[in-house]
């Protein structure tokens, strides 16, 4: 039997997951007066280079019956690794391939497009893998409580989840996936720092990869029984963390060219004027006729 306690927080994070998102992206339009437009790209990015690209990776390499499947599958940290190195992989390229390819020319001059972009990313990961995640425990929960013929054919993943799950397990998701939240929020400001100057684009997709990859890490040393589930939540905050003050650095010194830029800009807008203006003064003087 699943504890009434725990069926309630499953439910309530799912519902907070799907609002939570949604929510932010209201308050950032709010406050910037920026498009929706790179929100609803950061979601179709997202949905194509995590959902369904993924999937094509994931049986060649993981769940194909050959030997290096198995030996990943019978490890959960190799498991761990191996998912979120290749999430991170095609999910940081979606990125970029996004920035290039989808955004207007004014989008790439403004830093606030990172921002958007990464609300959409990360507001429908979260529908997906807490939300969507959450709803399937809470069903399967409802239907082991009610000795419901159709639980022997649920998946064994999903059983052994919910085996032992305690309220703080649920919370302690909930937690994590609000790192996970920021985080992709970071990896977006990395990437579109990557688009914006070519020479730094290597250097960040690399970091971007490694950290999202790092991120997994908690999951898979909780999963092999070597760390607590408090002791995943603050790994993944630490790594969390990293990346959102990496990617705050990056976005202020955004800010600081743009406005350097802008008054490039305006100095160049004024002094066209004032040429203007001492050419006319220089030729009325020398109409001025001169005593001889």
């Amino acid at each position: 039997m699943i504890q009434t306690a725990v069926l309630n927080f499953l439910l309530e994070i799912a519902v907070i997951s799907f609002i939570f998102p949604v929510v932010f992206v209201l308050v950032w339009k709010m406050r910037h007066h920026k498009s929706f437009r790179p929100v609803f790209i950061g979601m179709g990015a997202y949905f194509v280079f995590s959902q369904l690209f993924t999937s094509i990776p994931y049986m060649i390499l993981i769940q194909a019956g050959h030997p290096i499947g198995k030996a990943i599958r019978s490890n959960a940290l190799a498991l761990a690794l191996c998912t979120g190195l290749i999430t991170a992989i095609l999910e940081e390229f979606g990125r970029l391939v996004a920035f290039k390819r989808f955004m207007t020319e004014q989008d790439g001059k403004e830093r606030e497009t990172a921002i958007s972009y990464g609300l959409g990313h990360a507001g429908l990961a979260c529908m997906f893998t807490l939300g969507w995640g959450n709803l399937q425990y809470y069903v399967a929960a409802t239907l082991i409580n009610s000795n419901d013929a159709t639980v022997k054919e649920l998946p064994a993943t999903i059983l052994n989840v919910l085996k032992g799950m305690t309220s703080a397990d649920c919370i302690l998701n909930g937690l994590i996936a609000v790192a996970s939240f920021a985080l992709q929020i970071a990896l977006s400001v990395m990437i579109f720092q990557a688009f914006r100057n070519s020479k730094l684009c290597k250097r960040l997709m690399a970091y971007a990869i490694g950290l999202h990859t790092i991120f997994y890490l908690p999951q898979g040393l909780y999963d092999i029984h070597v760390v607590p589930k408090a002791v995943e939540f603050v790994l993944a905050l630490v790594v969390m963390a990293a990346a959102v003050a990496f990617s705050a650095h990056i976005y202020h010194e955004m800010g600081v060219k743009e406005e350097e830029q802008k008054k490039k800009t305006k100095r160049k807008g004024t002094s066209a004027p004032d040429e203007k203006n001492w050419a006319v003064a220089n030729k009325k003087l020398s109409d001025i006729p001169t005593k001889k």
